[in-house]
């Protein structure tokens, strides 16, 4: 086979791969969002560990709290606060845990534990 016919027949396989590409990507996207709209965050417990920090976060919905926590299993997470709670730091903390249909995972403050 000729090979400038060869370059031209690969440029173009390339090109229709690439176009098939970006139709499954563009086809996947609207089905993912979906499904994590469909299948939100659903509660699967309460985590309990040690108060950290705190820091803020900013989003489309204002500033909100965030509390460092180390579980007691020694990871490291942060959990979504409510503005007016006090922050004290080496507390004992409960966290409800969330936990999407893709498995990603988030805590927010119940409570200081007593005792």
């Amino acid at each position: 086979m000729d090979p400038e016919k060869k370059k031209e027949l690969d440029r173009a396989l390339r090109k229709r791969q690439l176009k098939i590409g970006l139709e499954v990507t563009a086809a996947l996207i609207p089905i993912i969002l979906f499904l994590l709209w469909y299948f939100p965050f659903e509660s699967v417990g309460t985590r309990e560990g040690t108060a950290v920090s705190v820091t803020s976060q900013q989003s489309d919905e204002g500033t909100f709290l965030l509390m460092v926590v180390v579980l007691d299993d020694g990871q490291k997470v942060t959990a979504r606060m409510g503005k007016r709670m006090s922050y004290k730091p080496g507390a004992k903390v409960v966290l409800r845990e969330k936990r999407n249909l893709f498995g990603f995972t988030n805590y927010s403050f119940i409570r200081y534990k007593n005792g």
